[in-house]
C-alpha cells in the first residue's frame, strides 16, 4: 500500500468519526468498498476520500439531530466529550504555571528539537480549538444538564489562565515572575477547575461501569508512583546539590571582590537555596500523598477498571510536570555555573501534558478507540 492509499484510508476514517453516529456504520462499509473497487471503476482514491470528507462536513444534521434531541445517550455522550475536552484544556492552560520562565534546554538536539516543536504546537493547536469545540456542543445542545453546562463553561474560562497572565504581565521581569500580578490569573484558574471537576463528578457519579476494590491494580499503581517519585526527589535533590556547589563557586570567585557586601551576598544566595529546598520538599510531599491516595482508593473505595488505570497515570503525568516546573524553579534560584542543557524538562512537559489530556478524555470524556471490523480501520468515537 503506497502513501497515497493510506493517506486515502485515513481520510475515510476521519469522515466517518465526523459523521453523526447513527450514520457512521452505513457510510463506513460504503466508503470502504468504493475505496477497493476504484481502480476498477476508474476512479481516483483521493476522489473518494475527498468527497467523504466534503459530505462529512456539510451532511444536513438539522434534521437528524432532531430526531435525536431527546435521546438520553446522545445527551451524554455530548456532555462526556465536551466535558473531556474542557477538562483537558483547563489543564494544560494550567500547567504554564511552573514553566512561566524557560531557558534554553534542548538546544542542539536535532530530532528531540523537531519532536518537542512539533508537540508543543500541537498542544497549543488543542489549547485553541478544545474550549471552542466543547463551548460550541453545550450550547447547541438541548438537555444539556445544568451542572455540566456550568462546569464546562468554568473550565473554558480556566483554559485561558495562561493568556490572561501573559496579557497582564506582559512577558514579565524574570526576576519576580513568580510575583507578578498576572500570576493571579492561574489561582482563580485552579479553583474554577476544582469546582468544575466536583460538579462533573455529582453529574457523572452513576456510572455504568462496575465499581469494584481492586487491591492487585492498587498495588501496582503505587508501587510504579512510588517509584517515579523516588527517581524524582533523587533527581531534584542533586539538582540542589549542584545548586550549593554552583553557589560555593560564585563566593569563591567573586566574593574578593565584593567583600564589602559579602553578607549580603551570602544572605541572598542562602534565601534562594532555601527557596529551591523548600520547592523541592513539597514536590516530594505531593509525589508521596499520591503513592497513598492511589493505595487508599484501590483498597478502600475501589473504582472501575479504567478509573485503575487512569488514577496512577495521571499522577505520574502530575508528577511530571512538577518535576520539569521545579526543575525550572531551582535553575532560576542558582548562580554561577550551574547550567542545564539537557531537554529533560521539555520532555517530561510534553509528556505529562499530553497524558492528563489523553486520561482527561478517556474517563470523562468517554473517548474510545475501536478497531473496525474486517478492515483493520482504526476509529475514534464518544461513548456515554
Amino acid at each position: 500500500m503506497n502513501f497515497g492509499d493510506s493517506a486515502a484510508r485515513v481520510a475515510v476514517a476521519a469522515a466517518v468519526t465526523l459523521l453523526p453516529a447513527r450514520l457512521r456504520d452505513r457510510y463506513r462499509e460504503q466508503w470502504h468498498a468504493d475505496l477497493r473497487d476504484a481502480a476498477e471503476a476508474g476512479v481516483r482514491r483521493s476522489e473518494v476520500a475527498w468527497g467523504s470528507l466534503a459530505f462529512a462536513i456539510t451532511v444536513n444534521r438539522t434534521a437528524i439531530e432532531l430526531e435525536r434531541t431527546r435521546a438520553p445517550e446522545v445527551v451524554l455522550g455530548r456532555e462526556r466529550l465536551a466535558s473531556g475536552l474542557a477538562l483537558g484544556a483547563a489543564v494544560v492552560a494550567l500547567t504554564h504555571v511552573g514553566t512561566v520562565v524557560g531557558f534554553s534546554w534542548n538546544a542542539g538536539f536535532g530530532a528531540v528539537d523537531f519532536v518537542l516543536a512539533f508537540s508543543a504546537f500541537l498542544l497549543a493547536a488543542y489549547l485553541a480549538v478544545a474550549p471552542i469545540a466543547a463551548a460550541t456542543m453545550v450550547a447547541v445542545t438541548r438537555g444539556i444538564r445544568p451542572g455540566v453546562r456550568w462546569a464546562v463553561w468554568l473550565l473554558v474560562l480556566a483554559s485561558f489562565a495562561h493568556l490572561s497572565q501573559v496579557l497582564v504581565d506582559g512577558g514579565g521581569a524574570a526576576g519576580g515572575i513568580y510575583t507578578a500580578r498576572g500570576m493571579a490569573a492561574y489561582g482563580i484558574a485552579a479553583v474554577l477547575t476544582v469546582v468544575a471537576i466536583v460538579l462533573l463528578a455529582r453529574a457523572f457519579r452513576p456510572a455504568t461501569a462496575i465499581r469494584r476494590k481492586r487491591p492487585l491494580a492498587a498495588a501496582v499503581g503505587a508501587i510504579l508512583v512510588f517509584a517515579v517519585a523516588g527517581a524524582g526527589l533523587e533527581n531534584l535533590r542533586s539538582l540542589l546539590a549542584m545548586q550549593r556547589a554552583a553557589r560555593a563557586a560564585f563566593i569563591d570567585d567573586y566574593g574578593p571582590a565584593a567583600a564589602a557586601r559579602l553578607a549580603d551576598l551570602n544572605a541572598g544566595l542562602a534565601a534562594a537555596e532555601r527557596g529551591s529546598a523548600t520547592a523541592i520538599t513539597l514536590w516530594g510531599v505531593v509525589a508521596f500523598a499520591a503513592v497513598f491516595g492511589i493505595a487508599l482508593f484501590g483498597f478502600v473505595r475501589g473504582s472501575s477498571r479504567l478509573g485503575a488505570v487512569a488514577r496512577p497515570a495521571a499522577a505520574i503525568c502530575v508528577l511530571m510536570v512538577a518535576h520539569a516546573s521545579v526543575t525550572v524553579f531551582v535553575r532560576l534560584m542558582s548562580v554561577g555555573a550551574f547550567t542545564l542543557y539537557l531537554p529533560v524538562p521539555d520532555v517530561l512537559l510534553i509528556a505529562g501534558r499530553c497524558g492528563l489530556i489523553a486520561v482527561a478524555l478517556l474517563t470523562v470524556g468517554g473517548v474510545r478507540f475501536r478497531r473496525a471490523r474486517r478492515r483493520g480501520l482504526v476509529t475514534v468515537h464518544s461513548e456515554a
